[in-house]
């Protein structure tokens, strides 16, 4: 059986010393809303192949997407990921989208 509160944990927001990433969060529930507008969560959510409970949970903050889910979204909406993504940045703090940080070599 799966531990569950394992996933739990790998899902829900953490700090994690990026000064952006409560912004980037703000940002993505945002654009989450923006996204569904005034269609239901439960649409939104078929629309998108998730579940509602899914979808509250991310708009509430409580999880952030991964990439599978990320695309999903994008695909519901009707959009590319690289939109999505340009979408989301579009709605953070201008300081905090112009700070890129360092590539880190993996030799």
């Amino acid at each position: 059986m799966r531990d569950v509160s394992a996933t739990r944990v790998l899902c829900n927001p953490t700090p994690t010393g990026d000064a952006r990433a409560p912004d980037l969060q703000h940002a993505f529930i945002a654009v989450l809303k923006e996204i569904r507008g005034r269609q239901s969560q439960t649409q939104f959510a078929a629309d998108c192949g998730l579940h509602r409970s899914h979808v509250s949970l991310m708009e509430a903050g409580k999880e952030l997407p991964g990439l599978r889910t990320f695309q999903q979204i994008a695909d519901g909406a009707g959009i590319s990921m690289s939109e999505l993504m340009r979408w989301i940045e579009s709605r953070m703090t201008p300081a905090l989208t112009e700070r890129r940080p360092q590539r880190v070599s993996h030799r």
